[in-house]
């Protein structure tokens, strides 16, 4: 039987080495039975809150294998989804993350180029 603590804690340290990887000043946290909790890992410099979570399976996570399955060579795929009456949830590939935020900026400045009618793409 696996520990749960341990796997926790090594789990939590290869995040750390993703997020490093991708350029993240990340550390492990310490944790205080989730009370006032800083997340699993913090990233300096950021307000993000990360959680680490790790199971044998995850549903969603197939719904990612068929993104990247059906996407188009040099196309970042990204799952949007949501539980019924729950707030829109969106998940992509670690490794993307840096290529979405461009994407992001990119598809914000073409919506104020061409207000709120769709525009050609050039």
């Amino acid at each position: 039987m696996t520990n749960s603590r341990q796997k926790g804690k090594r789990l939590e340290r290869l995040a750390v080495a993703a997020l490093k990887l991708l350029g993240f000043n990340a550390e492990r946290t310490q944790q205080y039975q989730g009370r006032g909790s800083n997340g699993d890992v913090r990233v300096y410099g950021t307000h993000l809150h990360v959680e680490v979570k790790g199971r044998a399976t995850i549903t969603a996570a197939r719904w990612m294998d068929q993104a990247v399955s059906d996407s188009m060579p040099h196309t970042i795929p990204l799952v949007v989804m949501r539980e019924d009456r729950g707030p829109w949830l969106a998940m992509c590939r670690l490794h993307d993350l840096p290529q979405l935020a461009e994407q992001h900026a990119a598809g914000v400045a073409h919506a104020k180029l061409c207000g709120e009618t769709p525009c050609q793409e050039g």
